[in-house]
């Protein structure tokens, strides 16, 4: 069964308590115009999209996801995202430009390339909530809110060189922000904040053995 809603540009998904799924098994859906999704309290939604769903989103500029205290991860990794790899240096691009996520309390990461690895993942486990699998290059202002992790991007991260505007707020396991080696990849950042973070020593922590690091702010 295939449904369509050519036209449809904001999706917005408020309260909705028993909703486990927003597309799921057979069913085959499109959404050509879709810019804008928001997604607020909807307490039992583990993932927000498949994979294969969000690559089919080529107008999707904005995602918004609040007070959904059972999501774990944002896409989640099926067949089709480790078919044409049998490693993990495969990255996966995604191009919309904002991304906020507040309050998101059993949230593990953005992706992971296989549902198997996902299955497999603890709560509160010491991974990157962006890993080494995914590349944002359009992304432009990003908002982390009461999440639960430790750290927000894979050590060598590299992807997000054009944000602008970073928001990080009551985040209480970030003990930093980034690696010294990132900093070159936020050269277009024009807005920090970062606030209630009660365990920060750092917002720039630098690797042992890297003794220099290039000034770009």
């Amino acid at each position: 069964m295939h449904v369509s809603f050519p036209i449809l540009e904001t999706l917005v998904l408020d309260n909705l308590k028993n909703l486990e799924h927003i597309c799921i098994g057979t069913l085959s859906i499109t959404f050509g115009s879709l810019g804008v999704i928001k997604v607020k309290n909807c307490v039992q939604l583990k993932y927000l999209f498949s994979f294969t769903l969000v690559k089919e989103l080529s107008h999707l500029s904005e995602i918004e996801v609040c007070q959904c205290n059972s999501m774990k991860e944002i896409v989640l990794g099926d067949n089709n995202s480790s078919a044409n790899s049998t490693t993990n240096e495969n990255i996966e691009v995604f191009l919309f430009r904002s991304l906020t996520l507040e309050h998101l309390e059993t949230l593990q990461n953005f992706f992971s390339r296989s549902e198997q690895n996902h299955q497999l993942l603890e709560p509160y486990v010491s991974t990157p909530l962006f890993n080494a699998q995914v590349a944002f290059p359009n992304l432009d202002a990003l908002k982390l809110s009461s999440l639960n992790l430790n750290k927000i991007w894979d050590d060598n991260h590299q992807s997000m060189c054009n944000l602008t505007s970073l928001i990080v707020e009551s985040c209480a396991e970030l003990k930093y922000l980034f690696l010294s080696t990132m900093v070159g990849s936020f050269k277009n950042l024009k807005h920090l904040e970062i606030s209630n973070c009660p365990l920060m020593e750092e917002i720039i922590a630098k690797e042992e053995n890297n003794n220099e690091m290039e000034e770009v702010w």
